[in-house]
């Protein structure tokens, strides 16, 4: 879309316009006797200038053969300059397309010229001639064609200056462009090698996992084989040896203790193992790693503990509720480690 004129712009055009169309006015109001002398004046001062020595009788023989013409290429020339003027106003005015305002200028200027010669048919000696509209059209026409030329060459060196701008930018947006891209790459193959590496550490998770589930299918199958080995022994402990009553009561209360830590031992790994799975599927959280190392940690502990209280030498409720209480913190520790999900 093209830009409109400066309002400053507008109005200088339009004053120029109207002064000169003034200035024809007063010319075309002269009488003829004062136009004569105007361009007899004319000519004598070019002659003098270019012929300090012409006598006067050169110079009067000068100015009646070369008035007519001068006087017309007075024409052409005053109605060239409106025909720029016109053009100017118009351009800055309108915004029809191009051609129509090379066409509305140059009405413009043949208008005033028919009203001018109209007007100096009510001038002493002056009249009215066609021939004199035509020559005022053609030097409009010619003023015309003098700015469309400039005005185009104007578009041309203005289009040429934003092509090269356009190709600079387009050169730099290029090489951003391949710059970005690389960078994008690099991203992608980083994140590619970041998929790559959680993905290991997934498998080695669910491999841990699989393990653990192992040892608890172990615990649990030999924890129910000791308890009814301890119920065997037992029971051949209570027919056979009535007589040792000590025997019966210290063997039982060892492999009770030992069963309901199993128990617990299978409960605090069903636990974890609960928790480690959460962990380990698709929505694992950025540091999943290091809380599964704390929670399969804090059962090793758990275990170890579990074993240690089955060895003291305290009764068997003591130790079921020592037991106990270590389940109870397990389970709270692995809650407290969820809550660091991130």
């Amino acid at each position: 879309m093209e830009k409109k004129s400066p309002i400053s712009f507008r109005i200088v055009s339009a004053l120029l316009l109207i002064g000169w169309m003034g200035l024809i006015f007063c010319l075309s109001h002269q009488t003829a006797a004062e136009s004569g002398d105007l361009s007899g004046g004319f000519i004598e001062t070019a002659v003098k200038l270019f012929f300090p020595d012409a006598s006067e009788n050169f110079i009067a023989l000068v100015i009646s053969s070369a008035e007519f013409w001068v006087r017309k290429l007075a024409h052409f020339c005053i109605y060239a300059v409106l025909g720029i003027l016109s053009f100017l106003t118009v351009v800055s005015y309108c915004s029809v397309p191009f051609v129509l305002r090379c066409c509305f200028s140059l009405l413009i200027s043949a208008v005033y010229s028919l009203s001018d010669e109209y007007h100096q048919t009510f001038i002493s000696g002056r009249s009215g001639e066609l021939r004199d509209v035509l020559i005022d059209s053609a030097g409009a026409l010619t003023g015309i064609l003098f700015c469309t030329a400039i005005y185009g060459l104007i578009i041309h060196i203005r289009k040429k200056r934003k092509f090269k701008m356009n190709k600079k930018q387009y050169m730099e947006l290029s090489q951003d462009l391949q710059e970005r891209l690389y960078s994008e790459k690099n991203v992608t193959e980083e994140l590619r090698k970041e998929n790559s590496k959680l993905m290991d550490e997934n498998n080695d998770l669910n491999s841990q996992l699989n393990q653990l589930r192992g040892r608890i299918a172990e615990l649990e199958k030999s924890a129910a084989e000791e308890v009814v080995q301890t119920e065997e022994v037992t029971c051949g402990v209570t027919e056979d040896k009535p007589e040792e009553p000590k025997a019966e009561v210290s063997e039982p209360k060892l492999s009770d203790s030992m069963g309901a830590g199993a128990k617990i031992i299978g409960k605090i790994v069903l636990s974890s193992a609960e928790y480690c799975n959460a962990l380990s599927g698709a929505a694992a959280p950025q540091n999943a790693k290091e809380l599964l190392n704390l929670i399969l940690g804090r059962t090793e502990v758990a275990k170890a503990e579990i074993l240690r209280i089955s060895a003291l030498d305290i009764s068997y409720e003591e130790k079921v509720e020592a037991m106990e209480q270590e389940l109870t913190e397990a389970e709270d520790y692995f809650k407290s480690v969820m809550a660091q999900k991130n």
